[in-house]
């Protein structure tokens, strides 16, 4: 058992997958900030799949949808859109569509915390 985990550990960290999980990573990080863009760049990362090694492919496949997920909120908190899974906990859509539809018939309001009520200015 221990040998298998030195080879595992003696293939994963050659120059190989680790020169594909550091040109992934720039890729992983804007394909994250921008909304839906993860899958697409995954399924052009698995296209290679017959003509790279499985020892390279995997773990640089694994390593984007990590590095995927740190963008993925981004377009969630900043635009509304519920990207990904990792990005669903950041929104409480029904208060935000209450708010949308408060602010569109009555005018800018101000929502006060500590009464949980809102008041126009």
């Amino acid at each position: 058992m221990l040998e298998a985990m030195v080879s595992a550990a003696e293939r994963l960290f050659t120059f190989g997958p680790i020169m594909g999980m550091l040109i992934v990573l720039p890729i992983a990080l804007i394909a994250g900030i921008k909304p839906g863009g993860s899958l697409p760049v995954l399924v052009i990362l698995l296209s290679f799949g017959g003509y790279v090694d499985p020892w390279i492919l995997a773990p640089t496949a694994v390593f984007y949808l990590a590095a995927v997920d740190v963008g993925e909120p981004v377009p969630s908190i900043l635009l509304g859109i519920p990207g990904a899974r990792s990005a669903q906990a950041t929104l409480d859509l029904p208060k935000d569509v209450a708010f949308l539809a408060r602010e569109v018939i009555h005018g800018p309001s101000i929502f006060h915390s500590h009464t949980g009520v809102w008041q126009r200015p």
